[in-house]
């Protein structure tokens, strides 16, 4: 895991960050839909598991954007050991309530992942 570099944030600062238009959240959602994946991930040995966001890019400005944002999720670089692969940055959400607020946000743009995106919803028990 590669927990998020950035510091602290003002209540003001968080509320601002969580006060998206529609049309950032209809862009991300495109991102989302484009360049990234909402899978559920079952644990070894353990009756549950957890569903997590993710969306990967090779411009680390992007995945920025979505964590100042948002105000949530954290960055991680994964490197390829292969070095005609450029290098890449995840962004990941995996705490419930980020997720349920980004999932609500991005879905009445979605179009791809728009089933899974449901089925974290019913998961985290906001779907009736």
């Amino acid at each position: 895991m590669c927990p998020s570099a950035n510091g602290q944030t003002s209540a003001a600062e968080q509320d601002s960050r969580l006060t998206l238009r529609e049309t950032e959240w209809a862009y991300i959602a495109g991102i989302l839909d484009g360049e990234g994946s909402i899978s559920y991930y079952q644990r070894k040995n353990r009756p549950s598991g957890f569903w997590t966001i993710e969306i990967a890019n090779t411009n680390l400005d992007l995945i920025h954007l979505l964590e100042w944002r948002l105000g949530y999720g954290f960055v991680c670089e994964r490197t390829h050991h292969d070095t005609r692969h450029k290098r890449a940055w995840y962004f990941f959400i995996r705490q419930k309530v980020g997720m349920v607020h980004f999932l609500q946000g991005v879905m009445p743009y979605l179009v791809v992942k728009k089933e899974n995106a449901w089925k974290a919803l019913e998961w985290a028990g906001k779907v009736a």
